[in-house]
């Protein structure tokens, strides 16, 4: 294990956060909308 390969590791799950992040706010931001239509 060497650290580049951690970094690297770290890199992709926080890439991978910050795009689960944006979709969840995507989705809150449409089901707002939707309720909001009513």
């Amino acid at each position: 294990m060497e650290p580049v390969n951690d970094s690297a590791g770290f890199g992709v799950v926080l890439a991978f956060g910050l795009l689960v992040l944006n979709w969840l706010a995507i989705r809150y931001i449409d089901v707002v909308a939707w309720l909001a239509s009513f």
